[in-house]
């Protein structure tokens, strides 16, 4: 009897090693699949995009800068996000994230932030891999994780490279329409980053209830804002013909 109890002792023993060597070393991979994402990557283009190297250059200015968090502001329409999302796909360490419209909006988000990001939930063991059984399905508090990791693999890439890295939220008119209390929480994260100096956000908007939602919160004082002023004609029969491309600056 002793010995069979040693022996069972001594799977369970084995059985606990090999879950916990499991966990860490899954829990390496997914550390290194988020890391990857900082690296710049190729985007779509739109055949018929017009280039605006000015703008590109201000929007590039503000993904770098270490001060501050950024609102970018520009009309609908006019190509804005497309030249975001271009110049952020340069930029080592810059997360690009555009939520979908419509449905739950902390679900998009969260859904758009884990994809760009290449995020999975943290400390699965083998046993709840095996069974999918996914901790905590409250997409609030997925947001908050995906900051978390976020925030951690940021100050090692500020090591790396020097500079911070950036997270790209776009669409945000969507969440201050329909779920003003989460874009109120996305800009306590941003200017406590700001604060800390661990990593940059930059919002991005086209106008709308959103900016004077930001700019009515304490949280303004660690704000700068770039307003885009872009009138494009409308595009025809697949060509885009610029009339005017301008951007005035305000802090």
């Amino acid at each position: 009897m002793l010995l069979l109890l040693a022996s069972l002792g001594g799977v369970t023993a084995t059985v606990i090693a090999g879950d916990i060597g499991y966990a860490q070393w899954r829990e390496n991979q997914r550390q290194r699949k988020i890391y990857a994402a900082f690296q710049p990557t190729a985007v779509p283009i739109p055949p018929n995009f017009v280039e605006r190297p000015v703008i590109s250059e201000m929007i590039r200015d503000r993904l770098t800068k270490r001060t501050r968090y950024e609102v970018i502001v520009g009309n609908s329409g006019t190509g804005k996000s497309t030249i975001v999302k271009k110049v952020a796909s340069t930029i080592p360490g810059a997360i690009y994230i555009h939520p979908a419209m419509g449905g739950n909006v902390a679900a998009t988000l969260a859904d758009a932030f884990a994809a760009a990001l290449n995020w999975e939930e943290q400390g699965l063991s083998w046993r709840e891999a095996y069974s999918n059984d996914i901790i905590g399905n409250d997409h609030g508090r997925m947001l908050e994780r995906m900051l978390e990791d976020f925030e951690h693999l940021a100050a090692k890439f500020q090591a790396e490279y020097g500079h911070p890295a950036v997270l790209v939220f776009d669409n945000i008119n969507a969440i201050a329409d329909k779920d003003p209390e989460l874009l109120y929480k996305l800009q306590s994260y941003a200017k406590e980053a700001a604060d800390k100096g661990s990593y940059k956000v930059v919002f991005v908007c086209s106008g709308g209830v959103a900016p004077a939602q930001m700019k009515s919160k304490l949280l303004s004082a660690n704000l700068r804002w770039l307003r885009l002023l872009m009138l494009l004609q409308r595009i025809q029969l697949g060509r885009e013909a610029p009339r005017a491309a301008n951007a005035v600056s305000a802090t």
